[in-house]
């Protein structure tokens, strides 16, 4: 039975049982644990662990970086890729559309080395070529827009993502599994 009392402050007091039961926090608990096994596959793909994940992810910024440094400079860059080196890195756009080493470039953007379990399966451009090997270029423009492409990354125990480059504001979108470039999916 619950009483009431006023303690020396003059509050009221319920003394009493108020608490849970063990049992009552067991069943609460056990509820909790079920609904977390069902939702937490539902969020799976948001937070990619693994080679090819963590790669998607440091490519997925190393892009987001690309974009903000056109955008802030005001210039236009080009993301050259070599399947030699297995390297990303953020060259400057010339007239003659070659590229020179610039170091300020290199040091707000640093490299990006692909983890040794993971290869670029291909590169979709949206205007229809598909890149595999040597070495090839994104455009960047002075807005800091990519070139819409799709990236196919794929890691040596055969899982795969694939980076959607999309033009507007650098937006990059992971996918999980190889996926097609089709226009409708940029707009």
């Amino acid at each position: 039975m619950n009483t009431l009392e006023l303690n020396h402050r003059g509050f009221r007091v319920v003394q009493g049982s108020q608490a849970f039961t063990l049992v009552e926090l067991i069943v609460v608990i056990v509820v909790l644990a079920i609904t977390v096994s069902f939702v937490l596959p539902q969020f799976g793909h948001i937070v990619p662990t693994g080679s090819v994940q963590e790669s998607t992810r440091r490519l997925s910024a190393f892009f987001s970086q690309v974009s903000r440094t056109a955008r802030s400079r005001s210039e236009p860059y080009r993301v050259r890729y070599s399947s030699l080196s297995r390297t990303f890195s953020m060259v400057p756009e010339t007239d003659d559309n070659e590229f020179e080493a610039d170091t300020d470039v290199s040091m707000s953007v640093p490299e990006l080395e692909l983890n040794r379990y993971v290869t670029i399966r291909d590169v979709q451009l949206y205007h229809g070529e598909t890149l595999s090997q040597g070495t090839f270029f994104l455009q960047v423009d002075q807005r800091g827009y990519l070139q819409p492409a799709f990236i196919h990354l794929q890691e040596e125990s055969g899982r795969e993502l694939t980076l959607q480059l999309d033009p507007f504001l650098g937006a990059v979108r992971i996918r999980d599994g190889y996926v097609p470039l089709r226009k409708e999916l940029f707009h």
